[in-house]
């Protein structure tokens, strides 16, 4: 039935003095063009439809509904996908020469497309069409990775394989840290697509030298729903890399390393459900996050102290088989075993594996954190600023006069009080011989970095008072406990800390050459 005569048959009916008669009539015709009436909409619904003196259908939501669902073109034609909360095509849509693909999202320029289908058979009012669309769409919703992950769990063999997949693909030492981490992370992927946004805020790191797979592994074990354009952040963009993506490769981490605020990026990994607008929606809403994060790299030293080091489970790759063999391996094997891998995690989730280590696989991950962290070369200089021991006097001294201790000047006394409390502010003026008018932002952002992670020291729960000359400031305190002294007042130590720029008359904050960088 052409969309002409579906119009007159709908029409004529509603306008008749005897719908009695004509009804059923009406309703083999309908049916013969292939309207189905299976979905939920009675067969006298259609034909109950207003519609005004022009033919047009009554602008209410319902009747809008009923047409988009019962016209013989759009019928069971929209669905939503529950992934990347749009709206897609089921199957081909044509009218006249314009043509529309199985599974393209409905955008601004696909609309247009079907405006003028929906407008020959009384559709005349746009916003409500659109709203029309979106609710048969919304009560036809899909979730491609949770219908994948069941076909896989379906073919699984009851072969184990994940817990040795790395060590497999990569070469890696055989060990229980291995096999947890890859385990948990795999398991905590399925997990977030049956369980959207719950509890998962760590990063698998697989580190290793340049074309040994690492990318191609993550891509491949996507099915398809893998993206590397993970780049910052930072406002919407940031949530916008997130969308109808499962796994995330986050290449040397650099959008990590692009945000300076530790808080930042702690607290952008630990999310578990983002707040923005849908493509096409009104009002913007809870995402719970459907996504995990994998990151890669070439070097050993992939995470900086300001990244929030207990997130991330480094993996580093064997060196005993070459670069070449490791790629060429994961080409050929890993996607014709890619679906049993799924299907055994889909297994460990039902079975309620937890998605955190053990207490003893948690102390060795801290210890592989620790190696494989940047260390910044400020560090040592800071160190030795705060383990040397001051004079007693050392609150009274001006600005000047401690600057000149640090500088080994021969008229200053010998040091003998440990230093219990210290500030960022402090350490720029005293340490780098640096003005407050010269403490950026960044700068403050930078030496409390530095100042979390200095073994030793903890971060005072409120502000502490640290003089007339820097008042009451965000401090650290000294850990009796875990005191110690690398060196003291000697003149050694005193001669390292003004080489490497503890005098402010030395080279500038920002030169890399310079240990204040």
């Amino acid at each position: 039935m052409s969309v002409k005569d579906y119009n007159k048959t709908v029409t004529a009916l509603v306008n008749t003095n005897d719908p009695k008669l004509n009804k059923q009539a009406g309703i083999d015709r309908l049916e013969e063009a292939g309207v189905d009436f299976s979905d939920g909409i009675e067969s006298t619904e259609v034909l109950k439809v207003p519609r005004d003196k022009m033919k047009n259908v009554r602008a209410e939501l319902r009747y809008y509904k009923i047409v988009v669902k019962t016209a013989p073109k759009t019928q069971g034609l929209f669905l939503y996908d529950a992934l990347d909360y749009r709206i897609k095509t089921t199957r081909r849509f044509i009218d006249e020469d314009n043509v529309i693909e199985a599974g393209e999202t409905l955008t601004d320029d696909s609309a247009l497309i079907f405006r003028p289908y929906f407008e020959g058979i009384g559709l005349m009012k746009k916003d409500l069409l659109s709203d029309a669309i979106r609710a048969v769409a919304l009560e036809n919703k899909v979730h491609p990775i949770r219908e994948a992950l069941t076909r896989c769990h379906k073919a699984w063999d009851g072969r184990p394989r994940v817990d040795t997949l790395t060590i497999k693909y990569f070469h890696l030492k055989d060990n229980e840290y291995t096999r947890q981490t890859i385990r948990k992370t795999l398991v905590a992927a399925v997990a977030r697509i049956f369980e959207p946004g719950i509890k998962w805020d760590y990063v698998y790191i697989i580190i290793g030298p340049q074309g040994c797979g690492k990318s191609s592994f993550i891509d491949i074990l996507g099915m398809g729903y893998y993206s590397d354009s993970f780049s910052t952040l930072q406002g919407k963009e940031a949530y916008e890399q997130l969308i109808g993506v499962w796994l995330i490769e986050m290449a040397e981490l650099s959008a990590l390393k692009k945000t300076k605020d530790a808080e930042t990026t702690k607290h952008f990994i630990s999310k578990r459900s983002d707040y923005f607008r849908d493509p096409y929606a009104k009002s913007p809403t809870d995402h719970p996050r459907q996504c995990v994060f994998f990151a890669t790299s070439n070097t050993g030293q992939v995470y900086d102290d300001s990244s929030g080091g207990r997130r991330y489970w480094p993996n580093e790759v064997g060196d005993d088989i070459s670069v070449s063999e490791m790629a060429t391996k994961i080409h050929k094997e890993l996607p014709g075993e890619v679906e049993l891998i799924w299907g055994e995690a889909m297994e460990l989730y039902l079975k309620g594996e937890p998605l955190f280590l053990s207490p003893e696989i948690e102390a060795i991950a801290r210890q592989t954190q620790n190696e494989h962290r940047e260390i910044d070369d400020r560090t040592g200089v800071i160190r030795e600023f705060l383990d040397t021991l001051l004079p007693e006097d050392w609150k009274d001294k001006e600005l000047y006069e401690k600057r000149n201790f640090f500088c080994n000047d021969p008229m200053a006394p010998k040091g003998s009080v440990l230093r219990t409390k210290v500030c960022p502010l402090e350490i720029w003026c005293e340490c780098y011989g640096k003005t407050k008018a010269d403490f950026t932002p960044y700068m403050q952002r930078d030496l409390h970095n530095i100042m979390r992670q200095m073994e030793g020291w903890k971060a005072s729960k409120s502000s502490l008072t640290f003089g007339k000359e820097y008042g009451s400031q965000r401090g650290y305190a000294r850990e009796q406990t875990s005191a110690r002294l690398t060196k003291t007042n000697s003149t050694t130590s005193k001669d390292i800390s003004c080489e490497n720029g503890l005098n402010g008359n030395h080279a500038q904050y920002k030169q890399p050459t310079n240990a204040l960088n």
